[in-house]
């Protein structure tokens, strides 16, 4: 092994750089740099190209092999090669070599030299707040700038062999107002990834110097951030003499495990504050939701002057490494994936700006012509099994196979898997697709039910058929919708609604869906049987709402329109038409029962509406009004508002920061309204001490809902995440994505006199709130990664309960 190792054993481009494009050039050298004593190979030493004067006019890195490939206009071609640690090796290629060239590097006899402590401020800090002076002076001065980016992203499987090679060339230009613009001119990839994933390169380039840095949605605090004495530790730990110069190693890492910081050495040029190369990993609070395992974060960067007069220092390239497993507790895991990126800068102009046709359109383009001669002249050499992964062609497997799932439910996921590869491929080639889908649940009116949900499309037209059986009575719902698409733009859609169904149904708001909610008994459902028509528009892509720094959801729009006709019989205890339904709404005849009802529905909502609630952040408005007769006793009308919003609160620098989830609600009616049409508050599905409960429910209230004409609620919960377990030291229940919630509800129904009167004659036994139902609680998530246990105590009466129920995952 070599002598000096400055922890990160990866070169540093120390004073001179790749400031030239190798754009046509004509003799294509190839070599490889190794250790003069141990032969080990050199991975990120830099071979510069020299002009008469010694200055660098382009240049390449080694690969992780220590190979380089470097094109140069004319011969002799005089060339500099450097790595930390070691002697410059200088050499002059004066005619087509006929085998790569073989530079062995000499360890340096450099040692560390002695570090004294003086008087007064830590030397690590004082040089630190020389680096961030200057680090900043030249950022906030830069102009605008074009550069020659090339980048390789390498994907290794479980078993570390290569799985795929993703490679592009583009011309990038920055700014300071529009950041990175850059046109794609070139791009390969295995056969298995496809043209389409291959990422663009300068815009993903992090510059590991600037104040923050965002990586996989965490935004992490850069070293050279002003207010980065007060976040890290920083430490001198060596020195050497390169090229004459002195050169200081500092480590640093967070003064506190919760800090979204860094842990890594910085190689800095005394003399002058410049950093050289930036060794880096992520803190202990770079973590992520389950079932998402990231290990092994690594990101490496060098520095080199860009300016004629050196005041100037930027990338010169990104070397980064990451880890991504998969792990559900017990239940299924796989080891981690590895994916390995490389990103080339070279050729910096400065003051050059963006053409105008790239700042009109995306951050990335495709170039109107390709040329594919660029990865040719400014791709580092493969390595041999990245060689042999494009030599593989179809052969090479899906991407999914790179993980080795393990545990009870590695064989459904890896089926699953399959299975949803297969389908995608067949919905390409088909001109109709059909698929399947299991429907199961539970609920007090239905008790277990479970069955099967169709989905056929063809062209414009989707129909999807529904089956269950319920286990309360031993009978069967059956129900279809259609939908038939009049008009399709960019994202808009417009077209006809239908759907019918027979069974049991739940009496609930068309703005709270049941997800897995129910009452106690089988108050507040009723058989069912209804036919609707009407029209539906839909905007699929509203802009991205920001839930988090990891996980944006696309925006959404859509409008309902819909005519009902609705035959309905009551379960409610003691009612005198407790028993089968009779009517036959979509038989031959219309035997409308006295809680039949015909109407209008309207619907409409905007915000991340896909979102299921509980499970991941809302943020949405929805509204919806109906009006329509109640056959028996007059005509009647709803209204119904909600918003779910979410604030984050503190810690925002995390991919999942702990957040505030609110959800408002609010009801209204008049006229003679039908039972089926009475507004609620629901509660838990459960017995007294018991309850399986979601977000939007009230978590105490485990009798039938509070039922009236007019509703008002709150609801809320904060997620402190995985902090309070990383502040006990519990880095294991961190790392497993459990967390700790605080929740809490507050809502109340109305009923007017003489509308319980009415209602009451017919039988009907309702149960509006007495009064504001108060509510708090604590919960903890996470649990196997699926599940979360609640505490619940209601304070305006002396009740307790234990809930249980889906994590809340992000």
């Amino acid at each position: 092994m070599p002598p000096f190792s400055l922890a990160s054993r990866l070169a540093v481009l120390v004073l001179l750089a790749s400031l030239g494009s190798a754009s046509g050039a004509q003799t294509l050298l190839k070599g490889r740099v190794t250790d003069a004593e141990t032969g080990e190979s050199l991975p990120g030493a830099n071979v510069a190209l020299l002009d008469r004067d010694g200055a660098v006019i382009g240049g390449a890195a080694t690969n992780l092999d220590g190979d380089f490939a470097l094109r140069v206009d004319a011969l002799p071609a005089p060339l500099a090669v450097r790595f930390i640690g070691y002697e410059t090796a200088r050499l002059t290629v004066t005619e087509t070599p006929e085998a790569p060239l073989a530079v062995a590097l000499v360890p340096s006899a450099a040692t560390l030299g002695a570090i004294t402590v003086t008087p007064g401020e830590d030397p690590a800090v004082a040089l630190m707040r020389r680096v961030i002076a200057r680090t900043r002076q030249q950022r906030e001065a830069i102009g605008p700038y074009a550069v020659t980016a090339y980048g390789r992203t390498t994907i290794l499987g479980s078993d570390g062999d290569v799985a795929g090679v993703s490679e592009a060339a583009s011309d990038a230009y920055w700014s300071p107002e529009a950041g990175w613009r850059e046109a794609v001119v070139a791009q390969r990839a295995t056969s298995n990834l496809g043209s389409g994933s291959v990422p663009a390169v300068a815009r993903g380039l992090v510059d590991l110097l600037t104040s923050d840095i965002r990586l996989s949605g965490h935004r992490l605090m850069g070293p050279t951030h002003r207010d980065a004495l007060s976040v890290y530790r920083f430490t001198i730990t060596g020195s050497t003499q390169i090229d004459g110069r002195r050169v200081t190693e500092v480590t640093l890492e967070p003064r506190r495990r919760t800090a979204s910081a860094f842990v890594g050495t910085l190689l800095i040029l005394e003399a002058t504050a410049d950093v050289l190369e930036a060794d880096l990993r992520p803190g202990p609070a770079f973590l992520f939701p389950p079932p998402i395992q990231v290990s092994g974060a690594r990101y490496r960067q060098q520095y080199v002057p860009v300016a004629a007069d050196s005041s100037l220092w930027l990338p010169a390239d990104l070397r980064s490494e990451i880890g991504i497993g998969f792990a559900l507790d017990l239940l299924v895991s796989a080891d981690p994936i590895t994916i390995q990126s490389a990103v080339q800068l070279s050729g910096y102009r400065l003051g050059v700006a963006a053409p105008d046709s790239l700042l009109a359109g995306p951050l990335a383009q495709r170039a109107p012509q390709a040329d594919s001669t660029r990865l040719a002249q400014e791709a580092a050499p493969l390595t041999d099994a990245e060689a042999e992964a494009y030599a593989a062609g179809d052969s090479l497997g899906s991407i999914n196979e790179a993980w080795d799932f393990k545990g009870p439910l590695a064989g459904l996921l890896r089926r699953s898997i399959r299975e949803g590869e297969q389908a995608a491929a067949d919905s390409a080639r088909a001109p109709f697709s059909f698929s399947f889908a299991p429907v199961v649940g539970a609920n007090p009116g239905e008790g277990f039910r479970g069955g099967l949900r169709l989905g056929l499309r063809a062209g414009p037209l989707a129909v999807a058929p529904e089956a269950t059986y319920r286990t309360a009575d031993g009978g069967i719902n059956l129900g279809a919708d259609a939908r038939l698409r009049l008009w399709r733009g960019e994202d808009v859609r417009i077209g006809l609604l239908a759907d019918a169904s027979k069974g049991v149904a739940r009496r609930a708001s068309p703005l709270t869906p049941e997800i897995y909610a129910g009452v106690n008994g089988r108050g507040g459902y009723y058989d069912r049987q209804r036919l609707a028509v009407g029209l539906g528009a839909s905007h699929g892509d509203l802009g991205t709402v920001r839930t988090g720094n990891f996980i944006q959801v696309t925006a959404s729009g859509e409008a309902r329109v819909r005519f009902v006709a609705e035959s309905a019989q009551t379960f409610n205890p003691g009612s005198a038409d407790d028993g089968p339904l009779d009517s036959d709404l979509l038989g031959l005849g219309l035997d409308f029962q006295r809680l039949t009802t015909r109407s209008v529905q309207m619907q409409a909502g905007v915000g991340t509406l896909e979102a299921p609630l509980g499970l991941l952040p809302r943020q949405a408005i929805q509204v919806s009004a109906e009006a329509g007769e109640w056959v028996l006793n007059g005509t009647f009308w709803t209204a119904e508002a909600a918003l779910d919003t979410r604030f984050a609160t503190f810690a925002r620098r995390r991919a999942l920061a702990p957040a505030l989830d609110v959800r408002l609600a609010a009801g209204a009616s008049g006229g003679s309204v039908p039972l089926t049409r009475l507004l609620s508050v629901d509660g838990v599905l459960g017995e007294d001490a018991i309850a399986f409960s979601r977000f939007g429910v009230l978590r105490t209230r485990t009798g039938v809902p509070y039922e009236g004409d007019r509703y008002a609620a709150a609801f809320w919960e904060h997620s402190f995440r995985s902090i309070p377990f990383e502040i006990l030291g519990l880095g294991g229940l961190a790392k497993r994505g459990y967390s700790v919630i605080l929740h809490g509800a507050h809502a109340r129904t109305w009923l007017d006199a003489e509308r319980e009167a009415d209602l009451g004659a017919f039988g009907y036994a309702l149960s509006p709130s007495d009064g504001w139902h108060h509510e708090v609680g604590v919960s903890v998530s996470g649990i196997l990664g699926l599940l979360r246990v609640d505490l619940t105590q209601r304070l305006d009466a002396p009740d307790t309960v234990v809930g249980f129920g889906l994590a809340r995952l992000f």
